[in-house]
């Protein structure tokens, strides 16, 4: 069920946000490389399989994709961004800025809502997207399943839907999920028979039918999945200065000595640790996924032949003010509490 993909999900952002070692540079790289994962499996997942491996194809719409992220980054969500997103998006199909202004269909089955309709039914989502008391991650998926739900732009509904989707988590400091191109047939299947009962109107994002659950349960997995990814990446990129209270041809050489150790050790792998040799500030620099219990660890027994040494995290939380520290999870403690009950009574109402 979604509650559980939810908790382990803030689980990890607690984790992230209190680890005394974790890196803020990792993790603005490391958040910048799944956000271009996940802008290349949304753009993929609306192309059809034959064309895929069409650079002409995939690049533009790429671009785009890109350029429209931007966009919402750079002025957030209101009317006029979600009136300008589908042309940005798709130029030569939504041919006016602004909503669409003829009638479509999702898919071969649902009819939707008259053009005439479009801006007060949006004005309605946008409002909808402004209720902080609905956990990020439930929001996130409301905004999904909405935007879709709407279909506002003649052309590239569900690429902006997933884009509201990214920056609503990205505002909470979430990754956001990735639907790869082979699970593109079930998130077809879950979305198809979510927006059955949306216009049936027997569900809803605060009381969903076991149907929309399924829904809601595969987006919330793939967050965890890419929550996951990034919690390895910060483990095995932690970053330590090794400061030496003298250096001198001793403390040099026994840097380059393990320098050299590191690199046959794990060539073949991954996420093998790097040693950073810097003579100006008389220190060796780390990273890896070591703590700092291991790296004062092993400098300790060799104590003797080069003197004391001091070991710090480099680039951490603990370097920033409180009041800059970014807003991993958005929320307390209590308010994390109340969103797990909120959510255990909606999924099993009691």
């Amino acid at each position: 069920m979604p509650l559980e993909a939810i908790v382990k999900t803030d689980e990890i952002l607690e984790r992230i946000n209190h680890h005394p070692e974790l890196s803020l540079m990792v993790r603005r790289q490391s958040y910048r490389r799944i956000l271009q994962e996940e802008q290349r499996a949304s753009t993929l997942v609306e192309i059809p399989a034959r064309d895929r491996r069409e650079s002409s194809i995939v690049r533009p719409k790429l671009r785009r994709h890109q350029e429209a992220w931007n966009y919402v980054i750079q002025n957030g969500i209101n009317m006029k961004v979600l009136e300008n997103l589908g042309f940005i998006l798709e130029p030569k199909e939504n041919v006016e800025v602004g909503f669409r202004k003829i009638g479509v269909m999702i898919g071969k089955y649902f009819a939707l809502s008259s053009f005439d309709n479009i801006p007060r039914k949006m004005h309605e989502f946008y409002e909808f997207l402004q209720d902080t008391d609905v956990h990020p991650i439930l929001l996130a998926i409301g905004a999904h399943i909405g935007m879709v739900r709407e279909h506002p732009y003649r052309d590239g509904n569900g690429r902006a839907a997933r884009i509201l989707e990214a920056f609503i988590l990205r505002q909470a400091n979430y990754t956001p999920p990735i639907i790869m191109a082979n699970e593109k047939a079930e998130y077809m299947e879950k979305m198809t028979a979510t927006l059955g009962n949306r216009f049936s109107r027997s569900s809803s994002l605060l009381e969903p039918t076991p149907t929309e659950q399924k829904l809601h349960k595969f987006i919330a997995e793939r967050v965890l999945r890419s929550m996951r990814n990034l919690e390895t990446e910060l483990e095995n990129r932690r970053m330590y200065r090794v400061s030496f209270e003298t250096w001198g041809a001793e403390q040099e050489q026994f840097g380059r000595i393990t320098q050299r150790y590191v690199r046959r050790q794990h060539q073949r792998r991954r996420t093998a640790p790097t040693v950073m040799i810097d003579d100006e500030n008389n220190s060796i620099g780390l990273t890896g996924n070591l703590s700092q219990s291991d790296v004062e660890n092993f400098f300790s027994r060799y104590e003797k032949i080069l003197g004391p040494v001091t070991v710090e995290s480099v680039d951490t939380y603990a370097d920033l003010p409180i009041q800059t520290l970014p807003r991993l999870g958005g929320r307390t403690a209590e308010e994390r509490r109340k969103d797990t009950e909120s959510i255990h009574t909606m999924y099993n109402g009691k």
